[in-house]
């Protein structure tokens, strides 16, 4: 809203004046008449809205080609913030459902497609762990597992609160739908998050115990969990597209 105003300000100040006279010619034929020939409170007043419409749809005429452009300008702005160990933040979502529920959805949708990135971020340490013959680098690995683990448990619990907020809005049927799906999804992926923890700590304990992966074993989990990773590559753009 911010950008789409300064652009609409910029041009209109640019042709501030032949805009007004313009308004001005339209308020010639109506009842209110010009305020620019007779000043009165009810021409003054209908004027105004006259130029704040006039304003709106012109400058949505506009930018209407130019949508796709700004939303991969401004979505690369706030993007999330992920410190050196690994925990994330929200980039698009306040603490509260705002007032169009179509806006708040997208930008529910944009921080699920965040929380599949996690669980992808998972799936990948999972798979140097499998990969690592080198003990030290198995138990910085761990700790990653961990910590991403953890993040995702805050997500999961964030995401829960921001769309159960939709239930107490009056939205559409078809908004409704896809936030029980995005529910669906944001408990699923909570639940795939502890079963690659478990996988960890079971990774963690085999190392422990001295225990080894033949390189068939290996190279088939290898196989697995890149399967996986493009299931979840699958996911994150279903996401963002449905």
């Amino acid at each position: 809203h911010f950008l789409f105003n300064i652009i609409g300000v910029f041009w209109v100040l640019v042709l501030f004046t032949p805009f007004i006279n313009g308004i001005s010619s339209i308020m010639e034929y109506t009842i209110w008449e010009s305020p620019l020939k007779m000043a009165s409170d009810v021409s003054i007043r209908y004027s105004l809205s006259a130029f704040h419409s006039a304003f709106n749809i012109v400058n949505t005429i506009l930018l209407i080609g130019f949508v796709n452009s700004l939303e991969r300008f401004l979505t690369k702005w706030p993007n999330q913030k992920k410190d050196t160990e690994g925990v994330y933040t929200f980039g698009y979502m306040g603490s509260s459902v705002m007032s169009t529920a179509e806006v708040s959805l997208l930008i529910a949708k944009k921080e699920v497609s965040k929380y599949v990135g996690i669980i992808e971020e998972q799936n990948t340490l999972i798979n140097k762990q499998i990969n690592s013959v080198n003990k030290g680098e198995k138990n910085i690995l761990w700790t990653k597992i961990e910590v991403t683990t953890e993040s995702a448990s805050k997500v999961n619990k964030e995401l829960t609160i921001y769309l159960s907020k939709f239930i107490n809005k009056d939205i559409s049927d078809s908004t409704s739908t896809k936030v029980q799906k995005l529910l669906s999804v944001v408990n699923d992926l909570e639940r795939i998050c502890v079963i690659y923890r478990d996988i960890a700590k079971t990774l963690k304990h085999k190392t422990k115990n001295k225990i080894w992966f033949t390189q068939h074993q290996r190279k088939n989990l290898v196989k697995l969990f890149t399967q996986i990773q493009r299931i979840l590559q699958n996911t994150h753009n279903n996401v963002e597209t449905e």
